[in-house]
This record gives structure tokens, C-alpha cells and sequence, in this order.
């Protein structure tokens, strides 16, 4: 009874990408496409609404789920098929949003000192050109001490003008910035206040990149870049892959017999909920409920980019082709890990880093639609504990501290 759910679940595992096997470019199909040069997390609103929707699209659509309906009916391939659904999202991006060139990250770096001014504007932008053109001028001249002081004097004045215009732009700005933090803090939406609370500070100051070094066993500096890579992959092997690993043999043994009671118990109860085929409305529903603003995977696709028809058509297909037959994409088997520095830790060791694991949001999507499931089942089974709160979508971790006080 459990075998078809069961299989769904566990071939959605992960194969985490060591740092020196990151790769700069991907295959799909038969076109190899640049992940780096897609758009990192854009916003909703900057998606055109002729995005998988106009004249020119739609015979392009259908030419996909044709390819699509191919690879999955007669070679069995759901990994081809997942091959030419990002190829057509690919392909839409650049030709509706367009992708990252060399150039753009250039700009990023020539501005990076102006980003921790956001109140600079064209005003001062010009008064600070004019200043720099009278220091020039007064630190070359070479003529008579009482010309020199007079463009000394026209250096200051143009230098005091913009040192006031730029203090009440710094000012007019904190005093906005405050006046928003004040409406979002009287406002229901709690996660664009603490977002932003969390722009403010030394949160600018953050490193933005993994410095090129490590520190070797002697507590010597190392910066060749085939040690640094070696040395993150075997802390990371070793991380996920334990092999000095130490459990009570009859213990497991007790919670397997435990587990293969509870399947007997309710064996009869579960076909319904839990082996149903997957519908239309279960994919439409669980492409809406991703959340957006979120960082993509290996593939780089957004939640953002599936909130159209033809995608969830096309989801739909490969999703149920994956359950019915316990296959998924070997893309969804790769798993990105983004480090982030831990507080107080040391930026040359990687375990001081906190591993954030960015996983396809096709693949979460498809996650998601099993854990409905799931969550529906234990539920109405009454199945869970009092303590399983993590469990329960709609119990709070904090009332484990409540039924502990009146134990």
C-alpha cells in the first residue's frame, strides 16, 4: 500500500556540490546554457506579462510538451523532459528579461563604494565633480601666491556647499527611512520589517565573497587555490558522510519493528490520501504557495517564472510522470550549499560557515505537494504526539513549553 508514496519519497535525495565542481555551465537538451548569467531572484513585478504568453511563445509551448509528452511516454526519460521545460524558461528569460553579462558585475564593482550612500543624487553628484575640478586646480597652480589663494577660497566655498547639501541629504534620508520602519511597524507584514531591519547596521559590511585561503594544520596561511578547494571538500565529505557513526544495534532494531507495526495498523487507511494521482489543483496550488523572493538551485529557476498557466501545464505533466513511476529529474538530485559566516568564526576555516542548502524550486514544489499529503494523513489518523509540534502546521514549537509546565 505504501510502496508508491513511499518510493516518492526517497528519490528525493541530495548530492551536495563540492566548491571545486560548482560549474559555470549547465546541459540541457542539447544546448548548453550559463546558470551565473540568469537573474538572481528578480522581483514579481519586473516579470512582463507577455512571459510565456504571447503569439510567438505559444507554438513554441506546444512544440515543448510535444518533446515533453515524447520522453516521457516512449523513452521514459523524465530527465529529458525536465531538460526541455528549462530549456524553454531559459530561453524566455533571455529574450523577455535577459541575463547577466560581464559588464553588469563590473558596474556592481566600479559602485560599490556608492552603495553604502543610497541618499546620493544627481545634485551632489555635480557638486562633488565641481569641488574635485578646484582642488585640481588650486593643488596644479603655479602662478602668484594671491591668485592661488583665491582659488583656494573657491575650492573651500564649492567643498562647504557640497559638505551641507550632502548632510541634508543624510539626514532626509534617516529621517525617511525611520518614517517606514514607523508604517511597517503598525502593519500586519512582520517579514518586510525585519528585512529591512536587517539592512540597516553593519549588515552592509558583510563579506560578500569566500576569501581564496585556509588556514593548513601547522596555522600557516594557504592560499593555492587546489588546497583551499581540497580542504573545503574533505570538511564537507566528512560533514555529510560520517563513517565512525555509533547507535544502539537493538535499538534500531525496536524502532524498525515500532515503525513496521504502524504501517500494519493503518495499512488500510492510507491508499486514498496518500497514493491518489497527483491533479492539476495539487500543482497549481503548490507553484502559488512557493514563496518568492527565494534563491533557485543548480537550475536557477524562481518561483517567480512558474506563476504562469503554461508552466504549471508542463509541471504538472513531468510532477505526475515522477510519482506515478518514483523517478525525479537528475537535476533535483543536486543540492547547492551557499556558506554564510557563522558570528565570531574564523573566515578561513569552512566549519565556520553556516551551510545554506538551495535546492530547485521545481523540486520543492513537487516536495511540498507530498508533504500536504503527508500532514493531511497523520492528521486525520490522529497519528502524532502531543510533543511532535515541528509536525504540525498549525501548532506553535513554543506550546511543548506549556505542556510541560502542567505535566
Amino acid at each position: 500500500m505504501y510502496q508508491k508514496y513511499c518510493n516518492s519519497l526517497i528519490i528525493i535525495r541530495a548530492r551536495f556540490i563540492a566548491i571545486n565542481e560548482l560549474p559555470s555551465s549547465y546541459h540541457y537538451g542539447s544546448k548548453l546554457y550559463h546558470c551565473q548569467k540568469l537573474p538572481c531572484k528578480p522581483r514579481f513585478r519586473s516579470i512582463p506579462n507577455e512571459f510565456l504568453n504571447d503569439d510567438a511563445v505559444r507554438v513554441k509551448i506546444e512544440q515543448v510538451i510535444q518533446n515533453i509528452e515524447n520522453n516521457l511516454t516512449v523513452k521514459q526519460d523524465v530527465s529529458s523532459a525536465y531538460g526541455c521545460f528549462v530549456e524553454l524558461i531559459y530561453d524566455e528569460v533571455k529574450n523577455k528579461i535577459g541575463e547577466k553579462s560581464e559588464a553588469d558585475n563590473q558596474y556592481r564593482k566600479a559602485k560599490r563604494k556608492s552603495r553604502y550612500k543610497p541618499y546620493w543624487n544627481e545634485n551632489l553628484k555635480v557638486l562633488w565633480d565641481k569641488t574635485c575640478e578646484h582642488e585640481k586646480i588650486w593643488l596644479k597652480w603655479k602662478g602668484c601666491g594671491t591668485k592661488k589663494k583665491r582659488v583656494r577660497e573657491q575650492f573651500v566655498t564649492s567643498r562647504n556647499t557640497f559638505d551641507k547639501l550632502l548632510r541634508k541629504e543624510k539626514r532626509s534620508y534617516q529621517m525617511r527611512q525611520q518614517q517606514e520602519l514607523l508604517n511597517l511597524s503598525t502593519e500586519n507584514n512582520t517579514r518586510d520589517f525585519w528585512k529591512k531591519i536587517g539592512k540597516l547596521g553593519i549588515a552592509n559590511d558583510r563579506r560578500s565573497s569566500i576569501p581564496m585561503e585556509v588556514l593548513t594544520s601547522e596555522g600557516n596561511v594557504c592560499k593555492d587555490v587546489n588546497t583551499v578547494y581540497d580542504k573545503w571538500k574533505r570538511k564537507y565529505e566528512h560533514l555529510f558522510n560520517v563513517t565512525d557513526c555509533k547507535y544502539n544495534e537493538e535499538f534500531l532494531c525496536t524502532v524498525q519493528q515500532q515503525l513496521e507495526n504502524g504501517i500494519t495498523d493503518h495499512s488500510g487507511k492510507e491508499s486514498e490520501i496518500l497514493n491518489n494521482d497527483i491533479s492539476y489543483d495539487d500543482v497549481k496550488k503548490a507553484v502559488y504557495r512557493a514563496k518568492l523572493n527565494e534563491a533557485g538551485g543548480l537550475d536557477q529557476i524562481c518561483a517567480e517564472f512558474l506563476r504562469n498557466t503554461s508552466c504549471v501545464n508542463i509541471l504538472f505533466k513531468i510532477i505526475k510522470y515522477a510519482f506515478d513511476n518514483g523517478v525525479v529529474p537528475a537535476t533535483w538530485n543536486n543540492i547547492l550549499i551557499n556558506p554564510i559566516l557563522k558570528p565570531d568564526k574564523d573566515y578561513r576555516d569552512p566549519l565556520g560557515y553556516r551551510g545554506i542548502a538551495l535546492m530547485s524550486i521545481p523540486c520543492k514544489i513537487y516536495a511540498d505537494i507530498l508533504n500536504t499529503r503527508l500532514s493531511s494523513w497523520l492528521e486525520e489518523n490522529n497519528i502524532l504526539a502531543d510533543e511532535q509540534t515541528g509536525l504540525n502546521l498549525f501548532v506553535q514549537c513554543m506550546f511543548n513549553g506549556v505542556n510541560m509546565s502542567f505535566d
